[in-house]
């Protein structure tokens, strides 16, 4: 997918890229919105679908099998009177962490959820996921060890705990 780049920037444009190409947003796999669902699942099992988190997962995979570090982000706002979740990533470039949303098309661009309505956003760190971690039922549903399912706030460890604290660019 990033064939041709030379800077980290590169690669991960291009990555960037060919997820928007090649994810579709699926809504309908079951128990999606409860879980974070493993790289494998979303492309071997579900022929690259999933929803925003497992687009995050998939960028962040190919980013690190080329050498870039990346992280999840789980996102928390406000639409009118509605709370949204929502998850992306960012990749490191040189000493510098940069934003990546192939769903919402934004490159570099952590104030885009704002740019469309988003109030109150504020973010949390979504590292080390174990699927052992927690089997502790994701809102109500099961969460067996070892089915490549993650409940978001049991089997990573999250910092801040939610709902996350404000950041700089996705903040103001």
């Amino acid at each position: 997918m990033a064939s041709g780049a030379t800077s980290t920037a590169d690669k991960a444009k291009k990555i960037w890229a060919g997820v928007r190409r090649k994810m579709n947003y699926d809504a309908t796999i079951k128990h999606i919105s409860e879980f974070t669902h493993s790289d494998n699942l979303t492309i071997s099992n579900y022929g690259w679908k999933g929803i925003c988190d497992e687009w995050a997962v998939v960028q962040i995979t190919l980013l690190r099998a080329l050498g870039i570090p990346a992280t999840l982000k789980f996102l928390i706002w406000n639409d009118g009177s509605d709370t949204v979740g929502h998850g992306c990533l960012e990749w490191k470039d040189g000493n510098r962490w940069r934003h990546m949303d192939a769903l919402w098309n934004a490159f570099d661009n952590k104030s885009v959820y704002r740019a469309n309505g988003a109030k109150n956003v504020t973010v949390m760190d979504a590292t080390y996921p174990k699927d052992s971690r927690s089997t502790a039922p994701a809102w109500g549903v099961p969460d067996p060890t070892g089915d490549q399912k993650f409940y978001p706030y049991g089997d990573f460890i999250i910092s801040p705990s939610y709902p996350g604290n404000s950041r700089s660019g996705y903040s103001n």
